[in-house]
Order: C-alpha cells, then structure tokens, then sequence
C-alpha cells in the first residue's frame, strides 16, 4: 500500500518531517494531492514520529489515488464511470482519498458534455451527475495517474499510441478486474442499460481493490 504518512507538528519539527520525505508547517493547508484525519492519540502515528520533544501528534496526511477512466470520446462510458466511482466511493465513505477524471483516447468529441442517454442512464439510477468536458488524454495526465482504466482494446491501443507506450504500467481494461472482455460503446449499440451494469461492476471492482 503506498500510503506515505505527514505529521503536523510545529515549525521547530520541521527537520524531522524533511527526514520524512516531505514536510509541513503548523496550521497550513494540506499540500495539493493529501486528504487529512485526525487521528485518536499518538500511538496511532509511526514510530518515527511517534513523540518530538513531548509534542502529541495530531494530524496525519495520506496521498490520493488518481484514477483516469477513457473511453474513444469522453462523452459516454468514461465520464459514466466516473460519476460511478465518484458516488460508490462517497457512499462507502473514502470520496476524498481519490481524484478521479475522465479522459478520451481521440480529439473527436472534444469539448462536448456528457451525451444525453449517458446522463438520462445516470439521473435513472440516482448518481449525481457533476460538470464534464472531454478531452483528450495527455502525457501529463498519465505521469500524475497511478490507474488508467480504458473500455476496450481500441483504447488500449490509442493508449499507447498518443503516450508512447505505458512504461509505468498503469493502463488496463476496466474489465481485467472482472474477469475480462469489453464494454462496448454505447454511441453504437444504443444499450445504456448494459453498459451501466457492466461499468458499475467494474467500478465496484477498483474500489474493493483499493480500499
């Protein structure tokens, strides 16, 4: 589990947490990219940190998990997922250990909305629908991503072809993580309803797997 533990403490301590791979000052904002907690007492810290000069521990920080679901146009099944995820994490309570996105293998949709029959599928069965554009997916995208999840091989494909390869290996099929196949494009079979299913099981899939 790459979870990486900061501990706020006051400014005197900062040298310890430099040790710690990063550091932050007392009362600041969590740095871009960590959620914080409070945590119970001190003896939930690392032992590292457990006590400085008789100061109790309060704060922990744990980086997110970003996650980039794509699809050929981001106006379909990405963006679905999504604001799947999105809802199955906020019910489960972890909403803020990810950053999730949406992204598209091709420049042809770029700057439309979700497509009506994606949004009328989602209001249907209840999850909030949040803004969306599509783009096309960058090399910055990939270096900040710990996942990219793509919906079919012709993704997979675009994949590696716009970001010269996938040397971290981050790119999968959503559907690796359920025994395998495709989702099929919905723009095609006009089957919003499989589609759903197949991505919620997916989705639910990738939580588990990171929980």
């Amino acid at each position: 589990e790459t979870i990486h533990r900061l501990v706020l403490l006051p400014t005197v301590f900062l040298p310890i947490l430099q040790e710690n791979r990063a550091f932050v000052k007392e009362a600041a904002a969590p740095p871009p990219g960590l959620f914080c907690r409070t945590i119970p007492s001190p003896l939930d810290a690392p032992p590292r940190l457990r006590y400085a000069g008789g100061i109790q521990l309060r704060k922990e920080y744990r980086f997110m998990k970003h996650l980039i679901f794509v699809c050929h146009g981001s106006i379909c099944r990405s963006p679905m997922a999504e604001m799947i995820f999105r809802a199955l994490a906020r019910q489960a309570g972890r909403e803020g250990e990810f950053d999730i996105s949406s992204l598209a293998a091709s420049r042809e949709e770029e700057g439309n909305g979700l497509y009506p029959p994606a949004r009328a599928k989602l209001r249907e069965k209840g999850v909030p629908i949040t803004p969306h554009t599509a783009r096309q997916i960058t090399r910055a995208d990939y270096d900040r991503a710990d996942l990219i999840l793509a919906m079919d091989s012709r993704n997979l494909r675009s994949l590696r072809r716009i970001l010269g390869g996938d040397p971290d290996g981050k790119i999968h099929l959503l559907t690796g993580y359920t025994g395998g196949g495709e989702i099929d494009d919905p723009w095609y079979t006009g089957d919003f309803g499989r589609t759903w299913t197949d991505l919620l099981a997916g989705c639910r899939r990738i939580l588990e797997e990171h929980l």
